[in-house]
């Protein structure tokens, strides 16, 4: 018998399971003699907590996996599972939130079944579920960004609604009114009018907002799981003011080096001088590279730049949802 419910902190090692299951070999990290660090071949067992999180985020360790379990719990977000005759075998995350693009709505963000019960209609019963319940909590639409199998989504009746425009630049010296300075996500969230909860992404919407923010927030102080590194060096975080406008930026490269970050920016409006004062920004800290992901109609104002690239950036997945 198969049973869609709420996931609780108990299933933490059954999900833990369902994510692994499709990995097959596990790396390490090692220092060599002239302190080089560099990966080997291991078991899941002689991996730190570190390396397992660098093949696929929490869920590669039930440690952390319980942390982000706990917070999607607290937080008032959807976690479900599948259980068959007993065995939790599929694991579904739905975001709420509210923004100005879609209203009141869920974001798929995670959905996975372990390898093993696959090809068994169970994900179609996952998405039936949670279409019903998101109709009754009122949610006005369902979405989900870059899913990796497009034709099933569509088939539940999630279809292509947005996308945006990669565009790599070379960043060069701008002469440009806004100033800008090194400031925190945090320090930013609840001090910006308005926050960054609801003000416009004009670059780097590679997730729903909410999570968006999350992600930076954990990438710039880890500490929520324990794990003693930095993602993202501080000044890589700036405010940027023009008057009374302001804007937020942060620059992004999970490489490490900063050869090209991407931008992630949030403004009431995208104006060539304020992409400007990005590359302005950029340039200041020897970065050759940037890119942003705008949308197609935001794509003129970097005519007078040095685009390198262009190219499909995020696509966003959409269904309404009819409320009765």
């Amino acid at each position: 018998m198969l049973i869609i419910r709420y996931a609780t902190l108990s299933d933490t090692n059954a999900i833990h399971e369902i994510h692994r299951s499709d990995i097959h070999e596990w790396k390490a990290s090692t220092i060599d003699d002239e302190g080089v660090r560099y990966k080997r071949p291991a078991t899941w067992e002689e991996c730190s907590l570190l390396d397992r999180w660098e093949h696929g985020g929490a869920w590669m360790s039930p440690e952390l996996c319980a942390i982000h379990l706990n917070r999607i719990l607290q937080q008032g977000h959807i976690p479900l599972v599948a259980e068959m005759d007993g065995k939790v075998v599929g694991e579904m995350e739905l975001y709420l939130e509210e923004d100005g693009e879609y209203g009141f709505h869920a974001n798929l963000s995670v959905f996975y079944l372990h390898a093993d019960y696959r090809g068994q209609g169970i994900g179609s019963l996952m998405m039936q579920d949670a279409y019903e319940l998101l109709q009754q909590i009122g949610c006005e639409a369902l979405t989900t960004y870059n899913p990796a199998v497009p034709a099933f989504y569509e088939r539940h009746g999630l279809n292509l609604h947005d996308e945006t425009v990669r565009l790599t630049l070379s960043t060069q010296r701008m002469q440009t009114p806004w100033h800008s300075r090194t400031a925190s996500v945090t320090q930013v969230e609840f001090t910006l009018e308005p926050s960054l909860k609801t003000k416009p992404i004009q670059s780097g919407r590679i997730l729903s907002p909410v999570q968006l923010l999350q992600l930076l927030k954990d990438e710039e102080e880890p500490g929520f799981y324990a794990l003693d590194f930095h993602l993202r060096p501080a000044e890589m975080s700036f405010r940027l003011s023009n008057g009374l406008i302001k804007a937020f930026c942060v620059l992004r490269d999970r490489t490490g080096d900063y050869e090209n970050p991407l931008v992630h920016l949030w403004a009431d409006d995208l104006s060539e001088d304020l992409v400007g004062a990005v590359i302005n920004r950029a340039a200041r800290m020897n970065i050759p590279q940037l890119t942003f992901l705008v949308k197609p109609e935001q794509v003129a104002l970097f005519a007078g730049f040095n685009v390198i690239s262009q190219g499909p950036g995020t696509k966003v997945h959409y269904k309404e949802i009819s409320i009765d």
